[in-house]
């Protein structure tokens, strides 16, 4: 057999190159930064506020309370009051889920995207697309005000201001 009938016949391996190495490393400096990204996208849009938070919390006796509009942290929302009585608009913005301010003009803005919603929790400036929630406030049997984040309700809801539910 000849040298050249030997080389011929043995199966080729693949060499492992400088230049093969090279461009593997160059694959991996931007797969690994794109897939960490991908992932930290699909979490962003896929964003869902907790659920397993308690969802009932008592504000105070309305001789209690703090001057209206008043913001309760524990609870994630301003309470305030007009003509019909006591209303509980959300804190939580509907955009990603940063807890909204007292604004101007008597409505909420958010800091940390920019939205903007009016006093009614209607959409002023985005990029939230969805109004406030408002929540469900009830008394309980010693007269205190409740908020149960657990239930929305129509914007147009109140709590009578006196000891009547």
């Amino acid at each position: 057999m000849t040298p050249t009938e030997t080389q011929a016949s043995a199966p080729r391996r693949p060499r492992i190159t400088r230049r093969r190495v090279l461009g593997w490393l160059a694959n991996l400096a931007w797969a690994v930064p794109a897939a960490l990204g991908l992932g930290g996208l699909l979490r962003f849009l896929s964003f869902t506020p907790p659920t397993n938070a308690p969802t009932r919390f008592p504000l105070g006796a309305p001789d209690d309370l703090p001057p209206l509009p008043a913001f309760f942290a524990a609870a994630r929302v301003w309470l305030q009051r007009d003509a019909g009585g006591y209303y509980a608009t959300d804190a939580i913005c509907t955009h990603l889920g940063c807890a909204v301010r007292e604004g101007e003009d008597g409505g909420y803005a958010c800091d940390c995207h920019g939205s903007r919603f009016a006093a009614d929790g209607s959409v002023l400036a985005g990029p939230a697309t969805e109004p406030l929630h408002f929540v469900l406030l009830e008394r309980d049997d010693e007269g205190e005000i409740i908020a149960d984040r657990a239930e929305q309700v129509d914007a147009g809801a109140r709590l009578a201001a006196g000891g009547d539910a």
